[in-house]
């Protein structure tokens, strides 16, 4: 995945979750991230975090 489309795939998938009232944590290229609906979003995680 290109970083152009680690970019509007992160986007898209926090602003339908922003959308949804709903929060996911996702890995995108070994880097933990948390999207949606949660205040900061997206910001990234350490990936201990992601993985429990």
């Amino acid at each position: 995945m290109s970083t152009e489309d680690a970019k509007r795939f992160l986007q898209s998938a926090h602003h339908t979750l922003d959308y949804a009232r709903s929060s996911a944590q996702i890995e995108v290229d070994g880097v933990g991230w948390t999207v949606g609906f949660i205040r900061g979003a997206p910001f990234v995680n350490s990936l201990e975090k992601v993985l429990l």
